[in-house]
């Protein structure tokens, strides 16, 4: 995906109010990225002609969208095919759609935090999706971006993705990681990933790590930065502490595996406790290169 445009955002909508609920930050985002709003609606019959108003799109915002119809019975590649066609730079969601607003689910339940269509469409889809979780409160303009770090090199790549969307946007960025209350030289060794990790300071391991995540980033990018924190203690409960101090507008999150593992605990944490949208982006490994020497090269 590429990295240098947020032209084009696709909202899937299904009638509900939580959905609509996103409409409100998608059309803030066209309008600072000048991006293309579309949205898509997966049914098995066509489109009426009032369907932006059964999808709920206010008469206001109507003239800024463009309507997709998304056929199939499976709603989340129904929804990954449109933004393959449209090359979709953000896709936005809510976490929960129609089937909460008709079973009235228990948002406290792992199972039921995030509804099947928008779980499957962030643990398949390469490209950033924001999700708006279900204690979402609308709070325009943006003011600032959260990036947790964890020093895992797949997942922290995700900071170019936020400077390049705050530099857009003209926002901050926060960045943080989060240690043990009583860090060992394994965790410090991880963290720096050279072998004379402890004879580095902490906050110098930190822009390494920042360094290392975006390579590619100009200086205006990287000048966005305005705050490298170093917290301890248990990440989930940190970083949503730091959600509510700093007044966090978006927390910016990479990450892989599955949401219903275990190891997703601090997504889940951030996605029950804070009331501002989550940008998941599922990245993917880094191409090792070889050096080949020697009769390597006459091959």
């Amino acid at each position: 995906m590429a990295l240098s445009k947020f032209g084009t955002i696709l909202i899937p909508l299904d009638g509900s109010e939580r959905a609509a609920s996103a409409l409100g930050c998608c059309a803030w985002l066209a309008e600072r990225l000048h991006a293309r709003l579309h949205v898509v609606s997966v049914t098995s019959a066509p489109l009426p002609g009032s369907a932006m108003t059964q999808l709920k799109v206010p008469p206001r915002l109507q003239h800024l969208v463009t309507l997709h119809h998304g056929t199939g019975r499976d709603p989340p590649e129904a929804i990954a095919t449109t933004a393959e066609r449209l090359d979709a730079d953000l896709l936005v969601m809510s976490a929960r759609g129609e089937s909460a607003e008709l079973t009235g689910v228990d948002d406290s339940d792992d199972a039921e935090l995030i509804g099947h269509v928008t779980r499957q469409v962030i643990e398949t889809t390469a490209r950033p999706v924001i999700v708006l979780p279900p204690g979402y409160t609308e709070r325009l303009p943006w003011r600032s971006l959260l990036v947790p770090m964890s020093g895992e090199t797949r997942t922290d790549a995700v900071l170019a993705l936020a400077l390049k969307l705050a530099n857009a946007l003209g926002i901050r960025v926060a960045v943080a990681h989060v240690m043990d209350s009583e860090p060992g030289q394994a965790q410090l060794a991880r963290l720096a990933r050279y072998q004379d990790a402890p004879h580095h300071e902490l906050h110098a391991q930190l822009d390494e790590m920042i360094a290392r995540a975006c390579p590619m980033c100009d200086a205006a990018e990287l000048a966005g930065i305005d705050d490298v924190m170093l917290c301890r203690g248990d990440a989930a409960a940190e970083f949503v502490r730091l959600v509510r101090e700093r007044n966090v507008s978006l927390v910016v999150v990479g990450w892989h595996g599955w949401f219903m593992n275990g190891h997703a605990r601090v997504l889940k944490d951030l996605m029950r406790e804070v009331p501002v949208p989550v940008l998941l982006w599922r990245t993917q490994a880094r191409e090792l290169f070889r050096l080949r020497v020697g009769e390597l090269l006459e091959r």
